[in-house]
């Protein structure tokens, strides 16, 4: 009786250990990469949208708070998503120049 218990406990612990279920993993991992790209180019979408305006290229109050928001989305989900204000800003060296 003590060697079926044995066995049935070192079969949990494999079953335990074994990543039986490693798409789901996966698919959780990918949500995060997902996200991270939306809010990215959901940041530069907007900032595009603000400055390339014929009449007034100035970002309201409600522009950099969007842009901090998804800015935030974004690097909260993969640490690259940090970037896009850095990359928003060479975008506007470039445009002007």
């Amino acid at each position: 009786l003590r060697v079926r218990r044995l066995l049935a406990v070192l079969g949990a612990a494999l079953f335990a250990s074994h990543p039986v279920h490693v798409e789901n993993v996966v698919y959780i991992v990918g949500c995060a990469d997902s996200i991270a790209t939306g809010a990215y180019l959901l940041a530069v979408l907007l900032f595009l949208r603000a400055t390339l305006k014929p009449v007034n290229s100035r970002l309201s109050v409600w522009h950099y708070m969007g842009l901090l928001l998804l800015t935030a989305v974004s690097g909260l989900c993969k640490e690259p998503g940090f970037t896009v204000l850095f990359f928003l800003a060479c975008s506007e060296i470039v445009l002007r120049t």
